[in-house]
């Protein structure tokens, strides 16, 4: 049976203090849509809006995900973090695949072992996503 699916849109900025504790916090962009319902991420746009000082990453194993999803790589997340210019990365989670989770909310990590230092931009997010109903038995 076929079903309408309606796409839904939100942008988060995120601080840059938010950011020098993405490691350790992650922030929330879509709160959780509550029981008996799952939000799919579909795509994702990430935008480094440069302050006066680019960021710099301590080490060279960060990973930025988006519900666990690999959304950057590290060669990525560097391009896009230490740049001095205002660039974006499309993210649309080709090739990948998660476990679709009840009433979790979509948010975005960076699961490598340190926090970005210096740098004083922000990270704009856009996110892309449907809210689908959970098949009950």
């Amino acid at each position: 049976m076929d079903k309408e699916l309606n796409l839904k849109y939100r942008e988060v900025e995120i601080t840059s203090a938010q950011l020098k504790a993405l490691n350790a916090t992650p922030v929330e962009l879509v709160e959780a849509p509550g029981a008996g319902y799952a939000h799919v991420p579909l795509f994702a746009l990430l935008t480094n809006k440069f302050g006066t000082v680019a960021y710099t990453l301590a080490n060279t194993d960060h990973v930025v995900t988006i519900n666990g999803l690999p959304a950057l790589t590290d060669a990525e997340y560097q391009t896009l973090m230490e740049s001095s210019d205002q660039i974006t990365f499309a993210v649309d989670g080709e090739g990948t695949s998660a476990e679709i989770v009840e009433n979790q909310a979509i948010s975005i990590s960076d699961a490598g072992t340190a926090e970005l230092v210096t740098g004083d931009g922000t990270l704009i997010v856009r996110v892309v996503y449907a809210t689908i109903k959970v098949a009950t038995a």
